[in-house]
């Protein structure tokens, strides 16, 4: 059976992408959607997978989780796209490079397509920023929500793959058994990923959005200023944004990573001047009027996620 996902994945997918360079089937059973914006300085930006609208419960939904992850609070969202991977150091070396800006140190983990890691939140913003003028499309980080409902990808479970906590190092580059070879014996998850510090993107399996690397491997900056609860959460999948704004958040844990902070819910603030080894992010692109309506989604309103993603269960 061909799901609503599927079908417009299958069936939009040149139509709607005319003004790009890629657009291809892959990863989860070759149903995603991906593509890849032109740069003016040529090249291409980084690839992005088409999330479908929906709605979904935000934050903790069992009622065991701290206070920042409540109320657990029901968001709208229309479809964006988000990047497959995290940002990695090639490309922002690209970035610094052209704005003749310093680069970031990678602690000796290595460049290329390692998660690009000691990175404010300032210089995050500054990445979408050119991202946006290379481009001519709107790059921005991820809003809380769209970060939360990409890794959800349609689960209620506490992990997008299930409950058993000892199956993350299938999925995501956490605190394992390989990390505590190289750290005094450090063991958070009970299972081994194979990696002591950051992996190359791509190196886990996506999630049934075709999204890799959500959890674990390097925390992910969003765009939201951080607040001590949910109630002042736009529901319609906005940023939360204040002129007081101290802290950003981030999200998704990273191989430093207990399991506690491997859920999608789970929430960490930091200066927006903070740098670390463990701290990264990914990118999102707004999609235009047009595009929304040849995907036919210009409410916002979108089917069950756990409906889009039949095909998977």
């Amino acid at each position: 059976m061909i799901t609503k996902f599927a079908y417009w994945t299958r069936q939009s997918c040149f139509a709607f992408l005319s003004s790009v360079c890629l657009c291809s089937m892959a990863q989860a059973q070759g149903l995603t959607q991906s593509f890849s914006d032109n740069l003016k300085g040529g090249g291409n930006g980084p690839e992005m997978v088409m999330i479908p609208a929906g709605s979904f419960t935000m934050g903790d939904r069992n009622g065991n989780g701290p206070d920042d992850e409540k109320p657990a609070k029901r968001v709208n969202l229309k479809s964006y796209a988000m990047s497959r991977f995290e940002v990695t150091f090639a490309e922002f070396d690209r970035f610094v490079a052209a704005v003749s800006k310093r680069p970031p140190s990678d602690d000796n983990f290595g460049r290329g397509n390692m998660p690009v890691i000691n990175i404010t939140w300032e210089d995050a913003s500054g990445y979408v920023h050119w991202l946006s003028q290379q481009t001519g499309h709107t790059y921005r980080l991820p809003t809380e929500a769209q970060w939360e409902f990409a890794a959800r990808a349609g689960s209620d479970s506490t992990y997008f793959w299930g409950t058993d906590v000892n199956q993350a190092c299938f999925y995501a580059n956490v605190a394992d058994a390989t990390a505590g070879t190289s750290h005094n014996g450090w063991l958070q998850v009970s299972c081994e990923d194979g990696y002591s510090g950051p992996a190359p993107v791509g190196q886990f399996p996506s999630n049934p959005f075709g999204v890799h690397d959500l959890i674990g491997n390097v925390y992910e900056w969003v765009q939201d200023c951080y607040s001590d609860n949910y109630e002042v959460l736009p529901e319609d999948g906005r940023a939360h944004e204040n002129s007081y704004c101290r802290k950003r958040v981030a999200r998704g844990g990273g191989w430093t990573s207990p399991a506690w902070h491997l859920r999608a819910s789970h929430r960490q603030a930091f200066p927006e001047n903070e740098r670390r080894q463990t701290l990264g992010f990914r990118v999102v692109r707004e999609l235009n009027a047009q595009e929304l309506s040849q995907l036919g989604q210009n409410n916002g309103r979108g089917g069950n996620p756990q409906d889009q993603l039949a095909l998977y269960k």
